[in-house]
């Protein structure tokens, strides 16, 4: 399936359906939303609920909606859907990382989508198509999202450094080879030289720095500062997962550091989801790190 016509028809149609996104969990499929939608919005907080907002769409990250707030965001929601849109003939509901929720959850929002088909579209996005109940998605059109074959990433990034010689162009294609996303890879392309200064993923990069200060009051705040607009400038998605795995995988670090370890990452990226300052929030996650694992 051509997701690229589909999606093309869906919003050019005055009687679009409800669709579910589904795909890899690498592949920003939200990111690939934005090319048929406007990237004008605002982030908003009504009832303790963020959400983003744009005159003919809302969008929810289901991943911040827990049980304490879930009353709270149907509150949201029905208001939402209920308030008339003046700038379009429906308005639009996305929801985003839907396979996060519950199946108690999912019978809510069924019977949400049958009452207001007709006048509001739904969208869900989803890394795990079988995690949606099957009332839901037979009510839906499911568009699959194909990761991208290595030919193509290839010919996407290849346009941004045609003059490279041979040796540095290896180097950026064993990178964007392990890239799912197709923005990922346009950024990775247009700015190569974080994969030119040192062939190694950038998680490794920085595992390698953290583990190696031997002292918190040795932390170079212009190191930290740098490594945390890296992460930023190029759109790095499941940092804090990716980074969690290598400390695991250290063999050097007790069970107890280990622990804590985890505990930060895990704090910290749910910190990040929130944030409107990522990289302070990065710098704020480095620091914690290296204070972790010079504790004695």
């Amino acid at each position: 399936m051509n997701y690229k016509h589909i999606l093309g028809k869906i919003f050019k149609s005055k009687d679009s359906p409800n669709i579910i996104l589904s795909g890899y969990y690498k592949i920003n499929k939200l990111s690939i939303l934005f090319d048929y939608i406007s990237k004008d919005n605002n982030k908003y907080t009504k009832y303790s609920i963020d959400y983003i907002y744009h005159r003919d769409y809302k969008i929810f990250n289901m991943i911040t909606i827990n049980k304490s707030k879930e009353e709270n965001f149907f509150k949201l929601l029905n208001e939402n859907i209920q308030c008339k849109n003046y700038y379009s003939d429906y308005k639009m509901i996305i929801l985003d990382n839907f396979n996060l929720i519950s199946n108690k959850i999912q019978d809510k929002f069924r019977v949400i989508f049958e009452k207001y088909r007709t006048t509001t579209m739904f969208i869900i996005i989803t890394d795990k198509l079988n995690s949606i109940i099957n009332p839901i998605q037979s009510r839906f059109l499911t568009i699959r999202i194909n990761e991208v074959s290595p030919i193509e990433k290839r010919k996407i990034s290849r346009c941004y450094f045609k003059d490279l010689p041979y040796i540095k162009k290896s180097k950026i294609y064993d990178k964007i080879y392990k890239l799912s996303d197709i923005s990922d890879i346009k950024k990775y392309s247009v700015n190569p030289e974080g994969i030119l200064l040192d062939h190694k993923d950038i998680y490794m990069i920085i595992h390698e720095i953290i583990i190696n200060i031997k002292d918190v009051n040795e932390i170079n705040i212009l190191l930290i500062k740098k490594l945390s607009y890296y992460i930023e400038k190029y759109n790095i998605k499941y940092f804090h997962k990716e980074l969690l795995n290598i400390l695991m995988n250290n063999g050097i670090l007790t069970i107890n550091t280990k622990s804590k370890l985890c505990k930060c990452l895990v704090n910290n990226e749910y910190n990040y989801i929130k944030s409107n300052n990522k990289i302070l929030s990065n710098e704020t996650l480095f620091i914690n790190l290296v204070s972790i694992l010079n504790e004695p």
